[in-house]
């Protein structure tokens, strides 16, 4: 029940949430006529604006026939609407003006042919919100009559069949007139009340009228003398979410308003799911994370029951740690049995690999170019000493790869490999049979959050020749080629690599958000017990996942009660949409709330290595942007995890680029940003010898420059002369970098700070980087040697202009 709802009696409420229309009967008990508002208010749609409905429309044999563009109803329909005021002074039209208005100028039989094919496609995504229902068959009970008021071009006799179609018919029993404004070419703002409700003013005050529009039903119908309640469908955090998913999924599928309409299921059944409120504001496992983990239980439980169709008997496995929160899901839409959470990680799905040599070299291929030689020891299997030695042979060689390649390959080492791996197949297998009770001739299927099905093929080998049975797998995002045995709800089969892509790039937020308490699975015992490497991740994080996970299995119950209570099917393809729209935003654009939740999150990557990153850190971001624009994210052990989000505090404008960039494939350079730049007038001293120069700064961010000073391998000194053009400045960075790292993935892990060692002439350092030049040839020395390193280094000079020096 909504806040408005829990309101006593006495009181009556001027709005009111979804949620709370059944029981608005009770806080009105001396109405006697209920009038209600029609779309959005009775009857929902699907489909996120009353035009997305024409996407269907145009797809229909009629609207085939005649050659009728979406773009062709929209204009229509605006030019019928210009007629009707110069006619008439009143804009409310038909669905007949509307198509005469059609530069097809189609005749009456095709008229009627159109708004046949128009009311199917508004019958195929409207239903009727369950509240609302309860609302009419309460009114029933009571004896109230109900009359629906509807703007609306479809006329009384569509709109009655289309009120037929999606309402259980004792709720439509309850409806005792229904008007349409284009019936009676008045709108419900300039005066349809005054026409449809007697004029005694005492029997207008025993009328109440509920819609979503303030101005047409709730301004509108008081004006009129009738008792009004507006029904806000969406609060403010769920209006910014939706304008984000409305963003996101067209530049996702192309096919989405142009092929189909936008659709968004959930937006109706997260108005009608009263759950408990967050008390931090961001309802980031309901509303934000819900729909889907809702749209992959429902998928997942299809899929299920289509393998039933031609297997014995099918299991899912859920692999911890991702696949907590689906198992959670799946249970509460559909608690069936021979589901199993499994601890199964990508570290074990490796060490259960190894039975030949190729498996071997397939490894190290993988992961050499990583040099982690300690991390790959580890899950090569070998003992800490030899582990030891060979690492540090390796380093210790002129090719550190080479060496530990040939040495892991050589015959003593690689069969000790081999025999290893052998035997932490069998306590693999003991593990297994002990969780799940697998036995030969069961399909067993891998459901985890995806994303390139690693574990999945790295134990295909074991699962079939080993155990005897069949494996699959099933995800919510896959990156691969999709097959049978292998697909993703979200995959290419209908929709392209880059859109997958896109969100597979920054994935680590959705994993810690589904992950399970514990540290990851290292291995199992001689008797079938997981063994757990040391949670990393602190109590305080992990108890906000578990508030996430709580609300989260709240919202898949509520939302499938929902969908249940419509009447109307909601179809998959909505819900697959609706998922991947709501993964986008919640990557691309998060709202303030939910970055409140996940700041100072860390995550371990999960493959062996006792690294932990940040999931993100503003100021960092903020930082970056200064200095490096855009292409300030890096990636490597000084990576943070979820530059979306750091993007997403500076400004939208660079989240969109963002996005755009992942989904389209754009490289834009940092000379392409920006049009505007600043000269650096530099002082290069050599010995007795000095040289004037100029560099130009490129603009950044938040009004900042950044300049690459060239500084050789320190055999000069570099002044940079910010008196000539500033009295004051503002300095964000002022570091050295080897040329080799510049603008490169690992650079801030090579740079160092010189602002302790460069010399101010003439300038007054007043703090926090303020820095003021008190005459023209105030300068900034930056000695040479100031690099420790070899090799040629370059200065990153970062700042913003505070005040300019006057000229003249």
């Amino acid at each position: 029940m909504s806040e408005l709802a829990a309101r006593p009696a006495v009181k009556t409420p001027s709005e009111i949430r979804p949620s709370g229309l059944a029981g608005l009967l009770d806080l009105f008990p001396d109405i006697e006529t209920l009038s209600l508002d029609c779309f959005d208010t009775l009857v929902w749609r699907h489909a996120v604006t009353p035009q997305d409905v024409f996407h269907d429309a145009v797809q229909r044999p009629a609207f085939r026939a005649c050659g009728v563009s979406y773009l062709d109803r929209v204009t229509a329909e605006r030019a019928a609407r210009d007629l009707r005021r110069v006619r008439a002074g009143e804009g409310e039209i038909s669905l007949e003006d509307i198509y005469r208005s059609l530069p097809q100028r189609p005749d009456d039989e095709r008229i009627r042919q159109l708004a046949e094919d128009e009311l199917a496609a508004e019958m195929r995504f409207c239903f009727a919100h369950p509240s609302a229902v309860e609302l009419l068959r309460r009114a029933r009970q009571r004896a109230i009559p109900v009359t629906i008021v509807s703007d609306m071009y479809l006329g009384q006799e569509r709109l009655e069949r289309l009120l037929a179609h999606v309402l259980p018919a004792d709720a439509a029993a309850a409806i005792g007139r229904v008007v349409c404004s284009s019936d009676h070419g008045v709108a419900k703002a300039c005066g349809l009340f005054e026409r449809v409700y007697p004029r005694d003013a005492s029997v207008r005050r025993t009328i109440l009228h509920v819609g979503d529009n303030r101005l047409a039903d709730f301004e509108a119908a008081s004006k009129a003398g009738l008792r009004s309640v507006l029904l806000v469908q969406d609060a403010a955090p769920e209006q910014q979410r939706h304008r984000a998913r409305a963003m996101a999924l067209p530049m996702l599928d192309a096919g989405v308003r142009s092929a189909r309409p936008l659709t968004d299921p959930y937006r109706a059944a997260n108005s009608a799911i009263a759950g408990a409120a967050d008390p931090d504001g961001s309802d980031l496992g309901g509303a934000a994370f819900g729909p889907s983990l809702h749209a992959f239980a429902r998928w997942l439980a299809d899929e299920r029951r289509e393998l039933l169709r031609t297997r014995r008997r099918v299991k899912l496995l859920f692999l911890l740690r991702d696949g907590h929160l689906p198992y959670l899901a799946h249970q509460a839409l559909e608690a069936t049995p021979d589901c199993h959470p499994v601890r199964i990680s990508r570290q074990t799905a490796y060490a259960a690999s190894f039975r030949s040599l190729a498996d071997i070299d397939g490894y190290l291929a993988r992961f050499g170019t990583s040099r982690r030689f300690d991390v790959m020891a580890r899950q090569l299997l070998l003992p800490r000493k030899v582990a030891r030695k060979l690492v540090g042979e390796s380093n210790a060689a002129s090719d550190p790869l080479e060496h530990f390649c040939r040495s892991v390959r050589s015959p003593h080492v690689s069969s000790f490999v081999l025999r290893e791996s052998a035997r932490f197949r069998e306590r693999m297998r003991r593990y297994l049979e002990r969780q799940t009770g697998v036995q030969p001739g069961d399909t067993v299927v891998f459901v985890d959050l995806g994303y390139l099905g690693t574990a999945q093929r790295l134990l295909q080998p074991f699962f079939e020749e080993d155990l005897g049975v069949e494996l699959q797998g099933r995800y919510l995002v896959f990156l691969g080629s999709p097959s049978p045995d292998c697909k993703g709800m979200i995959d290419s089969s209908w929709c392209d690599e880059r859109t997958v892509g896109t969100l597979f790039t920054y994935a680590p937020l959705l994993d810690k958000l589904c992950s399970a308490p514990g540290g990851s699975v290292e291995d199992y015992t001689e008797d079938g017990e997981a063994v757990l490497a040391p949670e990393v991740i602190d109590a305080e994080q992990q108890g906000r996942i578990e508030r996430v996970h709580a609300r989260c299995v709240e919202f898949v119950r509520g939302a499938e009660s929902f969908f249940a209570g419509c009447a109307r099917p909601v179809e998959t393809r909505w819900l697959r949409d609706a998922a991947l729209a709501e993964l986008a935003r919640l990557v691309y654009f998060p709202r303030f709330e939910e970055l409140q939740v996940i700041s100072g999150f860390r995550d371990d990557l999960n493959l062996g290595a006792a690294d932990v990153f940040q999931m993100f850190d503003a100021e960092a971001g903020l930082s970056g942007l200064r200095a490096r624009g855009i292409n300030f994210m890096e990636q490597g052990r000084s990576m943070r995890l979820l530059y979306p989000a750091e993007l997403r505090v500076a400004g939208l404008e660079l989240s969109l680029t963002l996005f755009a960039g992942h989904r389209f494939g754009l490289d834009i350079p940092i000379s392409g940003w920006s049009y505007r730049s600043e000269a650096l007038t530099l002082l290069v001293l050599r010995g007795t010898d000095s040289a004037q120069e100029t560099v130009q700064a490129q603009a950044t961010h938040d009004g900042y420059f950044s300049a690459l000073l060239p500084l050789g391998s320190g055999a000069f000194h570099v002044g940079i002369v910010l008196g000539l053009s500033y009295s004051w400045v503002q300095v964000e960075r002022m570091e050295v970098v080897p040329l080799g790292e510049l603008m490169g993935e690992t650079e801030s892990a090579h740079s160092r700070d010189i602002r302790s060692s460069a010399l101010l002439d003439g300038i007054r350092d007043h703090g926090q980087g303020l820095w003021e030049c008190s005459h023209e040839a105030s300068l900034v020395m930056i000695p040479g040697g100031v690099a420790t390193a070899a090799g040629p280094h370059a200065c990153r000079f970062v700042f913003r202009p505070i005040a300019r020096r006057a000229q003249g």
